[in-house]
């Protein structure tokens, strides 16, 4: 199976996967902080789909210069989302399976999203609350900044700095692993509720393409 925290697609799926600006809360009480936190999972409730261009960069210390990638992301409740690489990869989950197809091997792999449990598979405040710890660092007119932390501390992520625009969608994630690599993710063109069709969601590949299913 391939390691999707290889270079070829360093996703952190990020899934994984911040918010308005002028006031730091590191000074703040608990209960401000959770007020916050609830004004953004209460916004975030009335999304329904994203679509959105993104460039991603992976730091490691393995390598000279940042690996640096292209895509549009899509999402769409219940837990269904996209990434797909112009010309690497794509990677799809139908909220309970997760597909990996590396476009230039003709390969790809199907396996059960549980199997990460570690990884932020949306940007939902409300999902990652079950697994994270979530600090409000920064909250202003246009956008809120969050501190994600894992409750368990055999996660390969050491933490995820989220920022979130007015609407509560994403403008841009930093995920830090570890080792101290680490992978910055940036949203453009950020269209919300629109309608996205349904096979945007597709698990099939195409013909040709090697498949391994790891599931359960």
């Amino acid at each position: 199976m391939k390691n999707i925290f290889s270079h070829r697609g360093h996703l952190s799926l990020c899934a994984l996967y911040g918010f308005l600006s002028v006031f730091l809360f590191l000074s703040y009480s608990n209960t401000i902080g959770t007020d916050i936190i609830s004004k953004i999972i209460e916004m975030q409730r009335s999304i329904r789909t994203m679509r959105a261009e993104f460039v991603q960069e992976k730091h490691s210390k393995l390598l000279e210069m940042p690996i640096i990638s292209r895509g549009v992301f899509l999402f769409t409740v219940p837990e269904r989302f996209v990434w797909d690489y112009s010309e690497d990869m794509r990677v799809v989950s139908d909220g309970k399976r997760l597909m990996l197809y590396y476009k230039k091997l003709k390969e790809a792999d199907i396996m059960d999203i549980s199997k990460f449990p570690s990884l932020p598979v949306s940007f939902s405040i409300e999902s990652l609350t079950k697994r994270y710890h979530i600090e409000v660092i920064e909250a202003g007119a246009h956008r809120y900044i969050l501190k994600v932390t894992p409750i368990i501390e055999s996660m390969p992520l050491r933490e995820i700095i989220i920022t979130l625009d007015e609407r509560a969608t994403p403008l841009e994630v930093k995920m830090i692993e570890r080792t101290g690599d680490s992978s910055v993710i940036k949203f453009t063109n950020m269209k919300v509720n629109i309608t996205i069709p349904e096979e945007s969601f597709s698990m099939k590949v195409p013909e040709g393409v090697s498949l391994r299913k790891h599931l359960r």
